[in-house]
């Protein structure tokens, strides 16, 4: 099988890799990672985070700064078609023109085809 990840920019990669890492198991139920933490984890390997501009990702002027950008890649990366996805969002995501609620408070999992990866 050829790596899912093949198609995806840098950023992208080391988003579903952070998405990954935060995953203890297949029950997304119970086992969802904050979206604040897959952010930072992402950016620290990027070499782009910044702990005290962005602290807890709680203000945040969507889409234009450096974790915004990062963030808007990361719930389009739980929008791609189903059979291509790697990563599930849980929240509010945003829609019709509303913002997504703060990284924080947002949940995302690897979906089956993501979780493949570790094997």
């Amino acid at each position: 099988m050829s790596d899912p990840r093949a198609d995806l920019s840098d950023r992208e990669r080391l988003l579903v890799d952070a998405v990954i890492a935060h995953d203890p198991g297949p029950n997304p139920k119970f086992h969802r990672a904050n979206g604040g933490l897959i952010l930072k984890q992402a950016m620290t390997a990027a070499g782009v985070w910044d702990e005290e501009q962005y602290g807890l990702l709680g203000d945040m002027d969507l889409p234009t700064d450096v974790p915004g950008v990062w963030y808007a890649d990361l719930i389009a990366l739980s929008r791609r078609p189903e059979d291509v996805r790697l990563v599930e969002g849980f929240g509010n995501l945003g829609v019709d023109g509303n913002p997504p609620a703060c990284p924080a408070y947002v949940k995302f999992a690897p979906t089956d085809l993501g979780r493949s990866l570790l094997r």
